[in-house]
């Protein structure tokens, strides 16, 4: 199991998720000389998967909060978020997916409204460094003192990147 999909399995094992979760991604990974395009994947594809994995673990209870999440009760307050953009980082939000910039007008009020959320894990499958920097990463920093952990993970072909983390 490769450090980052350890790590991000630590953060996440409290809430309830345990190891079986964390094998469907390693699955994904565990031929590390036979990427996910040379075997007809891509990572596109394998965020959509890791957001079908979190839909079915969530239950009707409602653990933690999902975004975007079709039958996931609605509102909510829960101490764990998981978010996924899967699509590019600037694209608009459409056919139920998101964008980076998109997923983020959607969190914003929900970090200032949810007190009990503190940790924020959020998946992308497309990271731009210099945009994030320059439109997030302020605010992010803001969060921290709102005692929010944000992480934000890039799922790319070969392994789950940590991008960010506060």
């Amino acid at each position: 199991m490769s450090y980052n999909i350890r790590k991000i399995m630590d953060l996440l094992e409290p809430f309830g998720f345990n190891i079986e979760l964390f094998n469907a991604l390693e699955v994904f990974y565990s031929k590390r000389e036979d990427s996910l395009s040379k075997r007809g994947m891509r990572n596109t594809d394998l965020i959509s998967e890791m957001s079908r994995i979190f839909q079915n673990s969530n239950g009707v209870g409602g653990r933690f909060n999902l975004v975007p999440c079709d039958n996931c009760p609605p509102g909510g307050c829960a101490e764990l978020l998981i978010a996924f953009a899967e699509l590019g980082f600037e694209s608009k939000y459409t056919n139920r997916k998101y964008g980076f910039r998109s997923l983020m007008a959607r969190l914003y009020p929900h970090w200032f409204t949810c007190k009990d959320n503190n940790l924020n894990v959020i998946f992308t499958s497309n990271f731009d460094r210099k945009k994030f920097d320059e439109f997030y990463l302020p605010t992010f920093e803001a969060f921290k003192g709102m005692s929010k952990k944000i992480i934000v993970i890039e799922v790319a072909k070969d392994d789950l990147y940590i991008q960010y983390e506060n």
